[in-house]
């Protein structure tokens, strides 16, 4: 919560929390008009979570235009890039429903089309422009969590489809994990027994999980000499991702506002590769039919 007062007298509050939705007042740029006869401005900073009480403030004083449009144009390129993700994602999951049964085409597509889907959204809610257009608790601080618990089930589905796995007892229990933490982690946060930001660390390490899981799966087809176009793809991807994810995940727990630097980009190359991949199988597949025809 933030109040600011000049000379005893508040200036400016933001207090107002999410109600039923969250304790949080969610995150937000805070614009303080003052002037130069106000000499003694006290700002209070109240943690809605112990877990922030600690975190770095950030003030400047300045033209709040220039400021607003600075956020703006700094965050732009991953707004563009999370925006991408979200037309590509939608594009296959559209794609896969009208032509699934025309071309026969695998789970593989669909699964990819989520799983980007959720990653978008949740790079999408995490860019500064969002923060600064909108002032919706619920997209805040609820949204992003979600969509983080909810990619994990299709990541785990599109890779042990893609590349063929064949622990299916290990994907089961991956996705049995992760639909039994949103189940408690949704039950916590609701109860405001402890909030989706203060269970964040039990998401990341169910992805980490799953991405051993897909690490793994890769290694052991390479140490097999399995080289087929979609490992050789998935190399290439991950090591792009898994870089970027390490890069991100150290941002935000080392610097405030949008720690998510170098993932997005990455991810849509990676997810560009993907269904490039996928596509022209599909296509391959077509052509076989229409010789065999």
């Amino acid at each position: 919560k933030v109040e600011v007062y000049n000379g005893g007298n508040m200036i400016y509050a933001f207090t107002q929390t999410g109600g039923i939705w969250s304790s949080s007042t969610g995150s937000a740029y805070h614009f303080v008009d003052i002037n130069e006869r106000m000499t003694n401005i006290a700002v209070i900073v109240t943690p809605i979570y112990d877990v922030v009480a600690d975190d770095e403030i950030l003030f400047q004083v300045g033209s709040s235009y220039n400021m607003y449009n600075d956020i703006m144009v700094k965050s732009m390129p991953r707004f563009v890039a999370s925006m991408l993700i979200l037309v590509i994602s939608i594009s296959l999951i559209v794609y896969y429903h009208f032509m699934k049964k025309k071309l026969e085409i695998g789970e593989e597509l669909i699964y990819l089309g989520y799983f980007s889907l959720f990653i978008g959204l949740w790079t999408f809610m995490e860019t500064d422009v969002i923060t600064l257009i909108f002032k919706n608790k619920i997209v805040e601080v609820v949204v992003p969590y979600l969509c983080l618990m909810f990619v994990i089930p299709p990541f785990v589905l599109f890779f042990h489809c893609y590349l063929k796995f064949k622990n299916e007892w290990i994907k089961n229990i991956i996705i049995t994990m992760s639909s039994l933490e949103l189940i408690v982690l949704s039950f916590l946060h609701f109860t405001k027994i402890a909030e989706y930001r203060e269970t964040l660390p039990y998401v990341h390490l169910m992805i980490f999980i799953a991405t051993i899981y897909v690490v793994v799966g890769v290694v052991i087809k390479m140490i097999n000499k399995n080289y087929t176009r979609r490992v050789e793809v998935c190399v290439v991807g991950l090591t792009l991702f898994a870089f970027g994810v390490i890069f991100d995940i150290v941002s935000y727990y080392k610097r405030i506002g949008d720690s998510d630097q170098l993932g997005r980009y990455l991810f849509l190359v990676f997810l560009v590769l993907l269904a490039w991949d996928l596509l022209k199988g599909t296509y391959e597949f077509i052509e076989k039919g229409r010789r065999a025809k």
